[in-house]
């Protein structure tokens, strides 16, 4: 089966609690998954997906703790 990405951009380098909370409450319902974009200054681009079945935890472990340069 294919799903539908949608992609949304973190403003302010890493994605914070707030924006991540946003993100599931987008895809709770929808058949879709959202890519979930930001910048690191000095490292890049990063992403991560968010399905409905995930949740705040789940998301933060998948997000990285250090960020090299």
């Amino acid at each position: 089966m294919i799903r539908e990405v949608k992609f949304y951009q973190c403003e302010d380098g890493h994605p914070s609690d707030d924006e991540i909370k946003a993100a599931l409450d987008i895809v709770r319902d929808q058949p879709f998954i959202i890519e979930l974009r930001w910048f690191h200054k000095y490292s890049g681009w990063y992403r991560t997906l968010i399905c409905k079945d995930d949740t705040l935890d789940s998301v933060k472990e998948r997000l990285p703790r250090i960020y090299g340069m």
